[in-house]
């Protein structure tokens, strides 16, 4: 059941080493949450040395790694960014470059939308905010949190958002409210949002005109390939702090037998490809989406024998985005270092967080590079 495509050109430390010790072939680039924004996106990533202002790919045969929430967010360009990474993986490839993907809870509200189920973790999140988020659309009424499903709307021929040209309005942020807090936010003054609440419940509609449309297609294309984590030499990626259960499926089953289901039944909903996905693989899908994407994984694991499992797995930093108490710091739990790479760049319209939502781990050292300027970058070993 292989489905990652990019698989065989991961280099894995897959055995306890030291950090030090570890072999690195080249630099590792990474890109932390991008809420929905292109601006946010071509600012991070010409900053980290991956694209110029022209859309070329620069960076040669470096993995490039995206820390998930590209869709789905608080800014409407979702789409926009999409369509650019799979140009851009495209010309990473030919220079023996590997743009990976990883999943958000956001880019998970997507998936919930389309598929017509709850976002990841329903049930926990009930039980916590006393609140009914059956699904992502109701979720995209509460304070913003999914705004950026709105795009989805293009593909319903009769919607009003469609008509009015609000897509592509919002989606080069100038419809939105004048202030500066606002800066392309859907906001909840905002008309918009009764328009996407109307549409509960049509998101399979909205997939069937995705999979017959040219756009539409490729986009779903691009879906498929996120992944809920990947290791490369020492360093684990996933998108939100690495909880107890998510450390406990790493280890008992490793990071492609995580990826290849998640993305067989992503694939076989949203392209018709591959074989028919059994009982098992469904309940899997659904558990790694709980396990991985939950909008409530904020607090990293505090165990000592998990942070050993890990090691002995290879595995000595983590990198993710989301939330978490780092916030673009490093933080040690028995010896294995998470850093976040979510500094909000963007989110509020704030251009003083330019490019900050980066890393850049060296080849050389195996250090690494975060944020946007000389306070901010350093080494974290």
């Amino acid at each position: 059941m292989e489905v990652c495509s990019s698989r065989s050109e991961i280099e894995r430390n897959t055995q306890l080493a030291n950090w030090e010790e570890v072999p690195r072939s080249k630099d590792i680039l990474m890109v932390g949450d991008l809420h929905g924004n292109f601006e946010g996106y071509q600012a991070n990533l010409e900053y980290v040395g991956a694209r110029n202002n022209q859309g070329e790919w620069i960076g040669g045969d470096k993995p490039l790694v995206f820390l998930g929430d590209i869709t789905s967010d608080r800014f409407t360009q979702g789409f926009e960014i999409m369509a650019d990474i799979a140009n851009l993986r495209d010309q990473a490839e030919g220079e023996g470059g590997n743009i990976i993907t990883i999943a958000g809870n956001h880019d998970d509200f997507a998936t919930s939308f389309l598929l017509n189920r709850g976002v990841a973790n329903t049930e926990r999140q009930d039980s916590v905010n006393g609140q009914n988020y059956l699904d992502s659309l109701t979720i995209c009424g509460v304070a913003n949190q999914g705004a950026g499903i709105v795009e989805f709307l293009k593909f319903l021929p009769d919607a009003e958002i469609r008509q009015e040209s609000a897509i592509d309005d919002i989606g080069r942020g100038i419809v939105a409210l004048s202030d500066a807090e606002s800066l392309g936010m859907i906001t909840d003054h905002s008309p918009y949002k009764k328009y996407v609440q109307q549409h509960k419940g049509r998101g399979p509609e909205v997939l069937a005109n995705m999979k017959a449309a040219p756009e539409g297609h490729r986009l779903l294309e691009e879906f498929c390939k996120l992944q809920l984590a990947e290791q490369i030499d020492d360093s684990l990626f996933v998108h939100t702090p690495l909880t107890r259960e998510m450390a406990l499926y790493i280890i008992a089953n490793g990071v492609d037998f995580i990826n290849n289901i998640y993305q067989k039944v992503l694939r076989k909903h949203f392209l018709d490809e591959g074989e028919d996905i059994t009982d098992y693989e469904e309940d899997c899908f659904e558990e790694l989406r709980a396990t991985f994407l939950s909008t409530l994984n904020k607090e990293p694991y505090s165990d000592i024998r998990l942070s050993n499992a890990l090691k002995r797995k290879g595995i000595n930093h983590v990198f993710h985005g989301h939330v978490g108490p780092s916030y673009g710091r490093t933080i040690n739990r028995w010896g294995m270092e998470l850093t976040s790479l979510d500094l909000n760049a963007f989110r509020d319209g704030d251009h003083s967080k330019l490019f900050r939502s980066t890393g850049i781990i060296k080849a050389s050292d195996g250090s690494v590079i975060t944020g946007t300027d000389q306070l901010l970058i350093r080494p974290v070993r």
